[in-house]
């Protein structure tokens, strides 16, 4: 085995019809599109390989036009620092473009939900707390913490915690959700 830092919108290290699998494990949520890794990973794949998708990304049960699910994906996108986050729907449009049939698409959080760890109540007390929320401000005007300190934590700790919490409940995104995408046999070899 060996290790390869490339990049997975070109794979150029890598010929065609050389991979039995691909995996993308929470990392297609930094890229703006998918058309390139996409097309690159269906080209390094062999015929009847596999490709397996398991990240964050926006369920068919998010609507753009709700003001609600905008504002909690938007301000949790803000939080994490990424761009707008994919839909299942654009996702396996763009896998089909490729040249990818999707042959399994499954939520695997059964019966705990998939931000449970998120949502665990001493966490969400700390995240929404006033009176923590007054006692970081007292050890930032005393200048035992960094200015700033209580702004991070609002924007960048409890935005990214509480946008995942709400949108869980919400079902309008999912993290557990796994989409599987085979290269079809009949793909002649290049």
């Amino acid at each position: 085995m060996r290790i390869v830092q490339g990049d997975a919108q070109v794979m150029a290290p890598f010929e065609a019809d050389t991979f039995d699998s691909a995996y993308a494990v929470y990392s297609l949520k930094y890229f703006t599109t998918l058309e390139h890794v996409m097309r690159h990973t269906y080209r390094v794949l062999k015929p009847g390989g596999y490709f397996l998708i398991y990240d964050i990304i926006k369920t068919p049960e998010y609507d753009p036009k709700n003001q609600l699910h905008a504002k909690i994906v938007s301000d949790f996108e803000y939080s994490c620092g990424m761009p707008s986050l994919h839909t299942q729907q654009s996702i396996i449009k763009d896998a089909k473009h490729a040249g990818f049939n999707c042959v399994t698409q499954m939520e695997t959080a059964r019966e705990v939900p998939w931000y449970y760890e998120f949502d665990i109540s001493i966490l969400r007390f700390c995240m929404t707390s006033e009176v923590v929320q007054k006692l970081l401000a007292t050890l930032e005007n005393a200048k035992i913490t960094p200015t700033g300190l209580l702004d991070f934590l609002k924007i960048f700790v409890a935005g990214n915690v509480m946008g995942i919490v709400r949108a869980g409940e919400l079902k309008i995104l999912s993290g557990s959700r796994v989409l599987v995408f085979q290269k079809p046999m009949d793909h002649i070899l290049t």
